[in-house]
């Protein structure tokens, strides 16, 4: 596998680290619309939406299997498979300029 043989280790930790955080609020904004306290903010309405987003692929394919720890493990999967794929389209754009 040529695409997976020179991955820059330090894009790739910026980016999981990022969507971790993003995945982060997510939860506990959708976790809040749950709960009914979130109010009218768009920006909290928009990080509970996205909570669908951060979960998938590991909650939609296994959510029988989803409980305790197995969810944030889940989670943590997700970000890193996000961060991967981040870093694989930078460093395509980036060989693609040169």
């Amino acid at each position: 596998m040529k695409l997976l043989k020179n991955i820059n280790k330090g894009f790739f930790l910026i980016f999981s680290t990022l969507i971790g955080i993003m995945t982060i609020l997510s939860f506990f904004a959708a976790w809040a619309k749950d709960e009914g306290t979130i109010g009218d903010s768009i920006v909290w309405n928009v990080f509970a939406y996205m909570f669908n987003i951060f979960r998938f692929p590991t909650h939609n394919l296994l959510w029988d299997w989803m409980n305790g720890g197995l969810f944030f493990i889940g989670l943590i999967l997700n970000t890193m498979l996000y961060g991967l794929i981040l870093e694989r389209i930078l460093n395509l754009i980036i060989n693609k300029r040169k």
